[in-house]
Parts: structure tokens; C-alpha cells; sequence
């Protein structure tokens, strides 16, 4: 689970030596976490009308880290609490994509 939320962008890489201090930066295919970050903001955080209920179950993951982080549905979200919740969402999503996609691979 942590090589592939690595492999894909969304667990943060940490560089140490030595005594010196701690860096962190992204790990992953840029190209996954660009994707990632795109279907995030068209399908998650815009508002559009759908049936699909995986769609639904991540948008209401969403709300619930927007909640989390004391940001209310009509207060408009940045700087340092939207990309918490976004990171959390992140997270989630990657979770729930390993899921399906270890059940497709099993399925063949």
C-alpha cells in the first residue's frame, strides 16, 4: 500500500543526512499526481450532478476534511486548510483505488 500511494504521488518522501534538516519532498510520477489532482478538482470539488456512488462517497470524504479543518460549506477554502483537506482526500482516494484495483487483479 505505501510504494503504491508513493508510486503515485501522494505519500510525501523525506530526505535526511546526518545532522542536517529534514526536507521533504514529492515523491511519485508528476504525471500521476498532475491526473490525480485534475479529476480531484472537475469531479470532487466542483459541484456537478451525478449518480456515480463512488463519486459521492469520495465528495462526502471530502466535506468531512473541509469540516475537520473548521472551513464551513459557504466559507470560501484556501491557503494552508484547503490543501490539508486535500491531502486527506488524497490519501483516501488512493486507499480506495489500491482496493479496486488489488479486487480487479485477484477477479483475473
Amino acid at each position: 500500500m505505501r510504494r503504491f500511494q508513493k508510486a503515485i504521488g501522494v505519500a510525501p518522501v523525506r530526505e535526511e543526512s546526518g545532522t542536517s534538516l529534514k526536507k521533504r519532498r514529492t515523491g511519485g510520477s508528476s504525471l500521476c499526481r498532475k491526473a490525480l489532482w485534475q479529476w480531484m478538482f472537475t469531479q470532487i470539488e466542483v459541484r456537478r450532478k451525478t449518480q456515480n456512488p463512488r463519486i459521492l462517497e469520495i465528495r462526502q470524504i471530502y466535506q468531512t476534511a473541509l469540516d475537520r479543518y473548521s472551513l464551513s460549506s459557504d466559507e470560501r477554502p484556501r491557503g494552508i486548510k484547503i490543501k490539508l483537506a486535500r491531502a486527506y482526500t488524497r490519501r483516501k482516494v488512493a486507499i480506495l483505488l489500491f482496493e479496486a484495483l488489488v479486487k480487479a487483479v485477484a477477479q483475473s
